[in-house]
């Protein structure tokens, strides 16, 4: 675990608070995207969250959204735990970051500002390897990291 210190703005005055958080060997990303084949991907990982029996999850909005606390919700509330954020900023998703932590896997997935995808984990276990595969074979892996080197696909102990 690493010990992250951020700050929040709350009206006119910063806070600091803390926020612990995984310092994850492997980092693996997609390409930015656009608007619809962000969404697209999303609905692929979230299947295959439902698909792999994952169902607790942690989750958190990055620091643009104004909120950075994390809470506890169920793979099948992320899309309108997305929307009721969008509702209360007037933001966009896919515009700002949104935090996916599978902590039994020690996996977290981001669905990035950018609008591409980032799987974070320590070690390989049926959802990063289904998502890894997929997204291997069509040819959307844009940049793969072990502790922050870039390595090939198949250094990937999958």
């Amino acid at each position: 675990m690493l010990l992250l210190r951020v700050f929040i703005w709350n009206d006119n005055y910063a806070e600091i608070t803390t926020k612990l958080t995984m310092d994850f060997e492997y980092i693996v990303y997609t390409p930015m995207m656009d608007i619809e084949e962000f969404l697209t991907e999303v609905d692929l990982v979230i299947s295959v969250l439902k698909d792999n029996k994952v169902s607790d999850i942690e989750m958190y909005f990055g620091f643009s959204w104004g909120s950075w606390e994390s809470f506890y919700s169920n793979v099948l509330e992320i899309k309108s735990e997305i929307k009721k954020q969008e509702q209360i900023t007037g933001d966009s998703f896919g515009e700002n970051d949104v935090y996916v932590v599978i902590n039994e896997l020690e996996t977290e997935i981001v669905f990035c500002h950018e609008a591409d995808i980032h799987i974070e984990f320590n070690r390989v276990n049926k959802v990063v390897s289904d998502i890894l595969n997929n997204w291997n074979d069509r040819g959307i892996i844009h940049c793969i990291r072990k502790n922050k080197v870039d390595i090939e696909f198949d250094m990937l102990p999958l």
